[in-house]
């Protein structure tokens, strides 16, 4: 079992891996239970996956504020507070290891960062906060990723997985399965609003991919990446301390009147 977590972190080639590596064979020296040292390695994978996503190169480049939005990333997720608490405890065992060995300054662990109660409901964003998200987001494959989202009420999980043969662009609509055996599912319309972004996207996308949103390789696109886009929207329009995320998207968009967009 330890063989195998060393051989994925290897395979991945993230930033800090091989410190990862000596801090689960300092586990398992310990005397630490397998199943531990297992958990300890699929929750650094996330973690260092998480922060190569952030642009980092190095694992001397961590910062708080790189912990801090991993946490968030989490809850974001609906994690439930156990299992988010648990990715915390890991993600500090981990920096107090790169302290102990001096790869890191200590004050990384001074203040460190607190989980927050989520609220009941992701809090939906006023019409005028909203418009300065949208001007904010630049690139045509993200402002597309951002309206659909906001005009479906799909959960981004759900638009990650959508590919191209599930569009329907002359009806303006999407298909969502439910399951890949019976093709079960149901639809949902999009905007005008919508339609313009997408229709732009889908003029300079590569068409190798069967995603409509794609990452590398053509695959589909990571929770992370989009987390981000919306992430670094928020905080360009000046609006980091309103607790918006890629929920509040769809919360806000089923609040809204319709405006062209109905649902089956």
């Amino acid at each position: 079992m330890l063989n195998r977590a060393i051989d994925r972190l290897e395979e991945s080639d993230l930033p800090g891996y091989k410190h990862a590596i000596f801090h689960l064979c300092d586990k398992y020296r310990r005397n630490l239970k397998i199943s531990t040292i297992r958990q300890t390695g699929e929750r650094l994978i996330t973690f260092l996956s998480f922060f190569q996503a952030l642009g980092r190169l190095s694992i001397e480049e961590i910062c708080r504020k790189d912990i801090a939005a991993y946490v968030e990333h989490k809850q974001e997720r609906g994690l439930k507070m156990t299992s988010v608490k648990n990715h915390r405890h890991t993600v500090y065992a981990f920096i107090q290891y790169l302290v102990d060995n001096e790869v890191l300054p200590l004050n990384i662990l001074h203040k460190k960062i607190r989980i927050k109660l989520p609220e009941v409901l992701p809090k939906a964003i006023s019409a005028e906060d909203l418009q300065q998200i949208l001007a904010a987001i630049t690139t045509v494959r993200d402002r597309a990723l951002i309206l659909l989202l906001l005009h479906t009420g799909m959960r981004i999980g759900q638009l990650l997985r959508v590919k191209m043969a599930d569009i329907i662009l002359p009806e303006r609509k999407i298909l969502l399965y439910l399951g890949e055996k019976n093709f079960q599912g149901r639809v949902v319309y999009y905007s005008s609003e919508a339609e313009q972004a997408l229709k732009k996207w889908l003029a300079i996308r590569n068409p190798s991919s069967d995603y409509l949103f794609y990452g590398y390789a053509g695959r589909e696109l990571s929770y992370v990446v989009a987390w981000m886009i919306m992430r670094k929207a928020v905080q360009k329009a000046g609006l980091s301390q309103r607790g918006y995320s890629l929920h509040s998207l769809r919360h806000t968009g089923l609040r809204q009147p319709a405006q062209g967009r109905r649902s089956s």
